[in-house]
Order: C-alpha cells, then sequence, then structure tokens
C-alpha cells in the first residue's frame, strides 16, 4: 500500500510539474513581452552604448524563445534543399546574428506604454496565433500577432513568426532572400549577412533603428 502511495505520489507530481512547465500560448506572451520590456528599460542606457552588451541581452532574453532555425530553412525556401551541410549551418548561424541586430535595434527606439493579449487562435498541428495590442507613445495602437507552438525538446514556447500591421516577418524575410539567392547564389549571401553582423558589433556605439514600422525589413 506505501509503495502504491509513492507512486501515485510520484505520477500526481510528474502530472502537476509538467502542465506548470507547458503553460498557456497566452500566458507565455505575456510574460515573454513584460519581462523582456522590464528589463530592457532598466537597462536601455547601457544597452545603447555597447553593441556586445545589447548583444548579449537579446541572445539571453529573446533568442531562446525563437525558432531560428525553422525560421532560417523557411527564409531559404527551395534554396535550403541545394545548400551543402556547411553552408545550412552558416546560414542559421547568420540569420540568427541578423534577427539579433534587428531585434536590438527595434527594441531600443520603441516607447512602449502598455501591452495586452486580446485573443488567441488555435492553428494546425498545436499551433496558435497570440494577438496581442501594443500601445506606443505618439502613435496609435497595433496589433501583433505571435505565432508559437510547444517545443518539446527544449520543453518551451517558441516563436516562429510575428505579423505587425498585416506584415509577416517570416514572409517578407523568405521574399527578399528568395531575390537575394536567385541574383547571388548561397554564398555571396551568406558573406553578406556576416559583414554585416560583424560590423554591428565593431560599432562604438549601438546604431539608431533600421526601421520603425514592425519588423518586416531585412537589416
Amino acid at each position: 500500500m506505501r509503495r502504491l502511495f509513492l507512486s501515485v505520489s510520484m505520477l500526481l507530481m510528474v502530472i502537476s510539474n509538467a502542465f506548470a512547465t507547458e503553460e498557456s500560448p497566452e500566458r507565455f506572451i505575456e510574460t515573454f513581452t513584460h519581462e523582456v520590456w522590464s528589463k530592457l528599460e532598466r537597462s536601455r542606457d547601457r544597452l545603447k552604448q555597447d553593441p556586445q552588451v545589447l548583444k548579449a541581452f537579446v541572445e539571453q532574453e529573446i533568442l531562446p524563445y525563437l525558432a531560428t532555425e525553422k525560421m532560417a530553412r523557411y527564409a531559404m525556401g527551395k534554396f535550403w534543399r541545394q545548400a551543402s551541410d556547411e553552408q545550412k549551418t552558416r546560414f542559421v548561424t547568420a540569420f540568427q546574428e541578423m534577427l539579433l541586430r534587428s531585434y536590438a535595434n527595434s527594441l531600443l527606439n520603441l516607447e512602449i506604454t502598455a501591452m495586452k493579449v486580446d485573443k488567441v487562435i488555435p492553428a494546425k498541428r498545436g499551433r496558435y496565433q497570440v494577438e496581442q495590442i501594443v500601445q506606443r507613445k505618439g502613435a496609435p495602437e497595433t496589433k501583433v500577432v505571435y505565432r508559437v507552438y510547444w517545443d518539446k525538446k527544449q520543453q518551451r514556447w517558441k516563436v516562429y513568426d510575428m505579423v505587425v500591421e498585416n506584415v509577416s516577418l517570416l514572409l517578407s524575410y523568405r521574399k527578399v532572400f528568395n531575390q537575394q539567392l536567385q541574383e547571388k547564389g548561397i554564398d555571396a549571401v551568406i558573406r553578406e549577412l556576416e559583414e554585416k553582423n560583424r560590423a554591428f558589433l565593431e560599432r562604438k556605439a549601438a546604431p539608431s533603428a533600421l526601421f520603425d514600422r514592425g519588423w518586416e525589413r531585412v537589416a
């Protein structure tokens, strides 16, 4: 009887821990966005002055929750199948660094006053669309749609796309990269990305935002 009690108790603990870990997509987006914004506000001046500190902030607070490899594969489209293993590895790394630059520049120049999840829409294969209303200082409110899924391997939610003002980040990247890969080839596109990433980190101070309207342009 004691063994049965212990077995049942252990099972209940496992179940309760699983539910505690796999929080709802709504809760994930609320927690994720508010925590990132709170930490950024406390360190904004320092982040503006040092690109290396800014890079570390994005790597620690944002990139772990982005499905960067899936996004990179989608951005390459048909060229992913043509790429060698080395080219795929380099492109994923360079793509992630590009996202880092884009997020870093955007976040520093946004003045958000409030964020609230408005709606959660289930999609296919366990994916969700989480709609959040964002209010910015001196600007009309904006709807940001986060497309997320539960990563079973890493046991966390991951964002694989964002839609701002009806513009998909992922679709925009795919269009741009499809044209560049067609015109220049895989190696040339990777080299250009790597050079831009290095140039960003070599600057003495973080540059201003590359764009203000959403995250749709390739940096």
